[in-house]
């Protein structure tokens, strides 16, 4: 999802468009792995890896950042099986597996992990380089040096309201303070937990003077939302949400885009707002593994992944492309999607904090939440 060519905007239109990947004789990136000669160009890739015929993947379900149809798209375009193993393992688990299961038949080609693990799979040699025909579209935050891992989509933290229950449908952080929504405000999770609940208090955080050195005020404003009687702290569930358990809710766009699609098969619908006042993203990372099955079936994935075809399918589904400012600039934004993202600019500002960071942040719930929340939520 997340190329640099100089063509014209009508020729970057016409073929990057329509596919998933560059084709044709683009030369590939310098950075290969010796034991698997998969070609120099995209072509040469493409017909090395519909040989191969197959692609294992882990970590990645269907109703997460629009993967079906990305999934759906591969398939389609190249003719290559894609075998989706455990898709709800965590992080962790991803990394055990790959470290386990060595020349094993089935074992993933690639892995989908959150920020927080990619350190850890670099220490413990599970990945192996490789840099997409669009590797200069892609930001340096969203990308390894080396070459070793790219990340292709991120979320932003999101408030969905069923307008069935909700008269008035909050936008913002500070909506959620008003009495009429006691009871019905759901964080997803609790944020010592749960990295949905983790990035709701950062957001708040910063939608009160917070930053990703102090999020101490987004705590607090979960305190005030918990002493109000507005807050509840659980995991949030399709039939939760179907039965309309779950009023307001507190979670990732791209998530909220699937709860939408079940309420409207039933009839009902859901407001998706990323709320303006306080606007956090975070990324995962893909990384074809040390010693892949299929070694050009994964690197062809990884093109597309970081194609147009693939950045267009993120953004229906309200997950943000790492090539977002490609996209834009080509006028490929679907306009539905416009309508509920933050604006171009405020996007291009967002920041994702560091490893350090993320470790202090996660270090303040620890001393903090206990006593101000989940105390007073009993």
């Amino acid at each position: 999802m997340h190329i640099s060519v100089v063509l014209s905007l009508a020729a970057v239109l016409t073929v990057t468009a329509c596919s998933g990947a560059t084709t044709g004789s683009a030369s590939l990136p310098a950075v290969t792995d010796p034991r698997a000669p998969c070609g120099a160009t995209i072509q040469e890739l493409t017909e090395s890896a519909s040989a191969e015929g197959a692609l294992t993947v882990i970590a990645t379900p269907d109703d997460w950042a629009n993967y079906r149809s990305i999934i759906d798209g591969f398939e389609a375009d190249y003719g290559i099986s894609v075998d989706v193993v455990l898709p709800y393992a965590s992080s962790a688990e991803e990394l055990d597996i790959v470290s386990t299961s060595g020349g094993e038949a089935g074992r993933p080609d690639v892995i989908d992990i959150g920020p927080s693990f990619i350190q850890q799979a670099l220490e413990r040699d599970l990945v192996t380089a490789y840099k997409s025909t669009t590797w200069s579209q892609i930001p340096d935050s969203l990308k390894d040096p080396e070459g070793r891992w790219s990340g292709s989509y991120y979320g932003l933290l999101a408030i969905g309201a069923n307008p069935d229950i909700v008269d008035v449908v909050p936008t913002t952080w500070s909506d959620l303070a008003d009495p009429r929504y006691r009871g019905q405000v759901v964080l997803n999770g609790d944020p010592r937990q749960s990295g949905t609940g983790f990035a709701a208090v950062v957001a708040a955080a910063l939608a009160n003077g917070g930053s990703y050195t102090d999020i101490t005020p987004g705590i607090d404003y979960f305190a005030r939302l918990a002493q109000s009687g507005n807050l509840r702290v659980e995991t949030i569930t399709p039939d939760a949400v179907a039965s309309g358990d779950v009023p307001i809710m507190l979670d990732w766009a791209y998530n909220l885009t699937t709860a939408r699609g079940d309420l409207q098969e039933q009839g009902g619908n859901l407001a998706i707002h990323i709320p303006r006042d306080g606007i956090f993203g975070s990324y995962y990372a893909q990384a074809i593994t040390k010693d892949p099955e299929h070694p050009c079936a994964a690197r062809l994935w990884m093109e597309h992944l970081l194609g147009d075809a693939s950045a267009i399918a993120r953004l229906n589904g309200l997950a943000i492309p790492a090539r977002f400012a490609s996209i834009d600039a080509y006028g490929l934004i679907p306009p539905a999607t416009q309508e509920i993202l933050p604006s171009s600019r405020d996007i291009y500002a967002l920041q994702f904090p560091s490893s350090n960071e993320l470790a202090l942040m996660n270090a303040q719930l620890e001393q903090q939440w206990g006593e101000k929340v989940a105390a007073v939520l009993g």
